[in-house]
């Protein structure tokens, strides 16, 4: 009998320690974030990540993002920040890829971390070519409101009331003017020429990825500032010529010729006069 009693202690205890080993486990932070996904939500889940499927083999991008991120949201499943990865890439917003594909390598198997290092790493290339175009252009902007702010300060001092030094000035500041928005234009056209080479470059046999939107924007917009600034540069060029040819006419036999730019309600106009 206490044999009995005693493996029956035993018994006892073993069960104690088996309840105890099991609460640990069910109070474990990757238990509770399990336990924590209903059957509706992860059933929701799935069918927005089929979602996400059809949207992205249909090329729609950032609905196949919405689709993924929101499954992953509801089920925290790790494998849906490489479906949320790939739909920003396509969608071109390069940064956002990165972070998740971070996000998704120490989930990864050991077939699949190199892959996602390799894409984290182009990524990381591509962004920062991004960027450096982004810096030109800004540079390329701020050189063109530096001409415009140039050409006003000029057709200031050429709508002033000296007349000596309106006519003796105004040619020579418009080719300078003219000078300078013809550089502002070689700058914009080689822009142009920049994004059209990386767009030549990222487009396979006519296919063309959906970051090529973005070098295609930027194509159209420098072609439009160059091909402005080139018309730009020759008004201002043969307005300056006139200004020079039209300065010398101080005979007293001779209408003194004057020219200059004036402001109208509509903008600005060349002004060209007579008087006795």
């Amino acid at each position: 009998m206490n044999w009995f009693r005693r493996l029956r202690g035993y018994r006892a205890t073993a069960r104690l320690l088996v309840l105890f080993a099991g609460s640990c486990v069910f109070s474990s932070p990757s238990w509770v974030a399990a336990q924590a996904v209903s059957p509706e939500d992860d059933a929701r889940a799935r069918e927005l990540y089929q979602l996400g499927d059809r949207l992205y083999s249909r090329g729609q991008y950032e609905g196949a993002y919405d689709a993924f991120q929101e499954a992953y949201e509801l089920s925290h499943r790790p494998a849906l920040l490489f479906n949320v990865a790939n739909a920003l890439e396509r969608a071109g917003r390069l940064q956002e890829a990165r972070t998740n594909l971070q996000e998704y390598l120490p989930h990864a198997t050991e077939e699949q971390r190199s892959d996602v290092e390799s894409r984290i790493r182009s990524l990381e290339v591509r962004i920062e070519r991004e960027e450096a175009e982004a810096e030109r252009e800004r540079l390329a902007q701020e050189a063109a409101l530096e001409e415009e702010r140039r050409r006003q300060e000029e057709a200031r001092l050429l709508a002033g009331d000296r007349e000596d030094e309106g006519g003796s000035l105004a040619g020579p500041l418009l080719l300078a003017g003219a000078g300078a928005t013809l550089a502002g234009g070689i700058v914009a056209a080689l822009i142009a020429n920049g994004a059209r080479s990386d767009l030549e470059e990222a487009c396979n046999e006519g296919i063309c990825p959906a970051s090529a939107e973005a070098l295609e924007r930027r194509d159209l917009a420098a072609s439009v500032s160059a091909d402005g600034l080139f018309v730009l540069t020759g008004v201002l060029a043969t307005v300056g010529v006139i200004l020079i040819a039209t300065s010398g006419g101080d005979d007293e036999d001779e209408p003194a010729v004057e020219a200059g730019i004036g402001v109208l309600p509509g903008g600005a106009a060349l002004q060209v006069g007579g008087h006795f």
